[in-house]
């Protein structure tokens, strides 16, 4: 073979080669669209999973985008509570349900000292507010007995300064 023929050959196979190339980049093209497209179909929400209907747990902890906890929602040997953390992590609202004696909405200071207390005792109806040293100032109830009303107004001894009725 002379030199000519050997680069007209040489010329085609080139050729040749780039045709493959370029029909090989298309068909990759063509398939990653497909691809994407099927992708897009099983990842919508017709195709998805259904979602659960129940979540069983005793203890369920819900945080914050830092990953602090927030509120954590437990179920204990007394009964289930819904406790409610500060940006610090401190308790500041604990809902509780004894399932003795009733339920308590509790609302505590960052130093653990409580504020206000709304629940129930000794089967009564009961609000307790309290001073920043942690001393019961006014109690509201109803008694189960005598089915009234009773107002307590504490001093900073703790003694009852009024009384209704």
């Amino acid at each position: 073979m002379n030199d000519s023929l050997i680069l007209a050959r040489l010329e085609r196979l080139e050729a040749q080669n780039a045709r493959w190339r370029r029909g090989a980049a298309l068909l990759a093209l063509l398939l990653g669209a497909c691809l994407a497209a099927l992708s897009t179909q099983l990842l919508s929400p017709a195709y998805a999973a259904p979602a659960a209907q129940d979540i069983k747990a005793s203890r369920i902890q819900i945080v914050d985008k830092a990953g602090k906890t927030r509120i954590v929602l437990r179920v204990g040997d007394k009964g289930p509570s819904i406790t409610m953390f500060d940006a610090d992590t401190k308790p500041r609202a604990i809902w509780t349900l004894d399932d003795a004696t009733g339920a308590k909405l509790s609302s505590i200071t960052a130093a653990g000292k409580p504020q206000a207390i709304v629940g129930i005792h000794k089967g009564s109806p009961s609000l307790y507010l309290y001073d920043a040293e942690s001393k019961v100032r006014y109690a509201a109830t109803v008694t189960k007995k005598q089915d009234k009303p009773f107002v307590f107004l504490f001093n900073k001894e703790g003694k009852v300064e009024a009384k209704l009725p």
